[in-house]
């Protein structure tokens, strides 16, 4: 692919974590990527995640309330972003894949 712009990679996920936050942070650095990620707050008492949210400090990070996947706010969002990749934690989660293969129709890929 030759971009004249960044790539914009749009990552749908599930909780948040120190590794991943480590992950996206670095992705980030790239000059020709605009990163933006959707994911699970952990800040739920019965979560039993050890994470402070504060690890995805300086990510363009949208944060929802867990297994909450907000579909016709996340489509709008998708559609604004026109993302050229969009990543999915799996295929256990159903809405997810539905907003990816949504966007996908829309790819002029």
């Amino acid at each position: 692919m030759n971009f004249h712009r960044p790539i914009r990679v749009l990552i749908f996920w599930s909780r948040i974590s120190g590794y991943m936050a480590a992950s996206w942070k670095r992705l980030e650095r790239f000059d020709d990527i605009d990163l933006i990620v959707v994911a699970w707050s952990v800040s739920a008492a019965n979560d039993n995640v050890a994470f402070d949210e504060s690890i995805v400090d300086g990510l363009d990070c949208h944060l929802y309330p867990p297994n909450v996947v907000p579909v016709p706010e996340l489509q709008q969002l998708g559609n604004r972003i026109g993302p050229d990749i969009v990543v999915v934690p799996g295929w256990i989660h159903s809405n997810h894949r539905k907003l990816a293969s949504e966007l996908k129709l829309r790819c002029a890929c």
